[in-house]
């Protein structure tokens, strides 16, 4: 007699299609929400107090397949910039700073924090290195377009530098596997 019914192999085939089909469809239409605001976005670390209050700040950019990143201490007045590679893993952030050959990763959570960050910040980002944890924040029109102007407040004059038609070209610059190095980080100070 053959039995027709659900037996629980079919009700773990069943449950399992269905969680699997849950986590295709949130990696492909909602994608990794915890970093969902991170790329093509302006951090700083707070709003500088005066022109010449030195602040860092940074931002990831991926512009036609390329990925560059700017991370910097400045004020309206002096600036210290590094470029490096990068590549997104889930939470996970891979760094190649290619002017000394450092790399870093970091994990990475961004988030809306409207009415519970200081004001004007409607964003906020979470990088953690080890046991060292660095706040950024940003507004949700603080984007970044190759190419366009971005509109920021006149306090971050000079700290971002002026967009450019091309991001520069980053031939045989991949962020591999390789181990953490020290050099210029923000988790350093």
């Amino acid at each position: 007699m053959v039995n027709r019914g659900w037996t629980w192999k079919k009700w773990l085939l069943l449950a399992g299609a269905c969680i699997a089909g849950w986590w295709l469809w949130t990696r492909i239409f909602d994608g990794d929400q915890t970093t969902k605001r991170l790329v093509n976005q302006v951090w700083i670390e707070r709003m500088p107090r005066d022109e010449r209050d030195m602040i860092w700040g940074g931002v990831l950019v991926e512009h036609d397949g390329r990925r560059v990143g700017v991370v910097g201490r400045g004020s309206r007045w002096r600036l210290h910039q590094d470029l490096f590679v990068w590549r997104l893993q889930g939470d996970r952030l891979h760094t190649r700073f290619p002017q000394d050959g450092h790399h870093y990763q970091l994990a990475v959570k961004t988030w809306e924090c409207e009415g519970k960050a200081p004001k004007p910040f409607q964003l906020c980002l979470e990088l953690r290195r080890g046991d060292r944890v660095l706040r950024f924040y940003s507004h949700k029109d603080w984007v970044v377009r190759p190419g366009v102007e971005t509109d920021l407040p006149r306090e971050l004059a000079g700290l971002i530098p002026p967009p450019t038609p091309a991001l520069p070209s980053l031939e045989g610059q991949e962020v591999g596997e390789e181990p953490e190095t020290a050099g210029p980080s923000p988790f350093e100070q």
